[in-house]
């Protein structure tokens, strides 16, 4: 869970573990979905500017070469977490938070604790300064990638004279919908942590943002099925078969019932 004090945001391991370690866990592996975007990005791109090269994700040392840099974020982040948080010393923001979180959810947590604590003693935090600015260099970095990505694709759709007309559609509809299903994250998981993050330094508390932070995130997979569902029509046309047969079944079997009571 995540909790506010003031302008210390902190992180508590509401489970039978309590350690820092399973909160900067979850938090790590939250980076996989954008890991998996910018490379949808890779192979969107590739399918039109370097074709010959979509052999390379059937090959298993390509595989590899993405899963160890997938991992590799996975393991920066982590690491980011737990070594660039306070919340294992007694302070004043670690004491606020835990009576936050006793006063909001009527349970009092002492260790597994994650912060961070921008001012500490009405003093900027050097510490905490450093790992924002990583975290913020990070979640950038994506979203500049994913980006160039999709612009060289947009760029390339068009100027093609290799592509049919047909396949330039086909691949024009695939990237808009990869495009949506990409903001999607950035609106519902960025955004909000960003902000959550950043403020602080300016002294401007966000409560508001903080409390939606994690409804966001917890919707963040069902928007982005929807918006693959609602952008291609192949999928609509099979979910709306699904709720077809179903309402037909349903009829069907009170026929049967009704046919049986008579």
């Amino acid at each position: 869970r995540v909790i506010l004090a003031g302008l210390t945001h902190g992180v508590a391991i509401d489970s039978i573990i309590q350690k820092r370690e399973m909160g900067a866990l979850y938090i790590a592996f939250e980076s996989v979905p954008f890991s998996l975007l910018v490379i949808h990005f890779l192979y969107r791109y590739w399918s039109v500017r370097r074709p010959h090269l979509i052999a390379l994700f059937t090959k298993k040392s390509f595989i590899a070469l993405l899963l160890s840099g997938t991992s590799f974020v996975i393991i920066t982040w982590y690491l980011i977490c737990f070594y660039g948080t306070v919340g294992e010393e007694d302070s004043e923001g670690r004491r606020a938070l835990i009576a936050e979180y006793e006063n909001t959810y009527g349970k009092r947590i002492e260790g597994g604790w994650m912060l961070l604590d921008h001012w500490s003693n009405d003093e900027l935090n050097v510490r905490i300064l450093i790992t924002v600015i990583i975290m913020n260099v990070i979640m950038f970095s994506s979203v500049a990638l994913a980006s160039s990505l999709a612009f060289l694709t947009f760029h390339h759709i068009r100027s093609s004279q290799k592509l049919s007309v047909q396949a330039g559609l086909l691949q024009r509809k695939l990237l808009i919908a990869l495009c949506a299903q990409a903001a999607v994250p950035s609106l519902f998981v960025y955004t909000p942590y960003m902000l959550t993050i950043d403020m602080p330094f300016m002294r401007l508390p966000v409560p508001i943002v903080h409390d939606l932070s994690v409804p966001l995130t917890t919707c963040f997979p069902v928007c982005d099925s929807a918006i693959l569902i609602l952008l291609i029509s192949d999928y609509r046309r099979g979910l709306l078969g699904m709720i077809r047969k179903n309402q037909v079944r349903e009829a069907s079997s009170a026929m049967r019932v009704s046919t049986v009571a008579s």
